[in-house]
């Protein structure tokens, strides 16, 4: 399976709504889908396109189709093109797209993951919230 950049906007849409429609909601984990679903329903393609990208790139470790993957590469190298949402900045949406292809087992293992951009933190999975701590005082003297 091979990357498909979309060359318009019309054909980002269609490539959207095949994935959503052909992804099962069990193939992801519930942040992972929480966050594919906020960014399906945003109304603008470019809103839609970028946070897909970021929502998918920031989770990539996580429960994640291939299809998924190899989607958020090709939506995030015609969104660099574009210059949409900073990810044309730095190269940052050619960067992910590399990066998503190599998770995707489509290029090999270039880029080194040391190389990747940092993932945006409001796609992130949550930390878990730590316990908490109960602190016992020591025993009267």
């Amino acid at each position: 399976m091979s990357i498909t950049i979309p060359q318009d906007p019309g054909s980002a849409i269609g490539l959207i709504n095949d994935f959503l429609m052909s992804t099962s909601a069990s193939a992801f984990d519930a942040h992972v889908l929480t966050q594919v679903k906020e960014a399906a329903s945003s109304v603008s393609i470019v809103d839609r396109s970028c946070k897909l990208v970021e929502a998918i790139y920031a989770n990539k470790d996580e429960k994640m189709p291939k299809e998924a993957k190899i989607l958020a590469a090709g939506l995030a190298q015609f969104c660099s093109d574009n210059a949409w949402h900073g990810l044309a900045d730095e190269g940052r949406g050619l960067k992910i797209s590399k990066a998503m292809q190599r998770e995707a087992g489509e290029s090999g293992t270039w880029p080194k993951k040391a190389d990747d951009p940092a993932p945006k933190t409001e796609y992130q999975k949550p930390a878990p919230e730590a316990e908490d701590l109960v602190v016992t005082p020591p025993p009267a003297a």
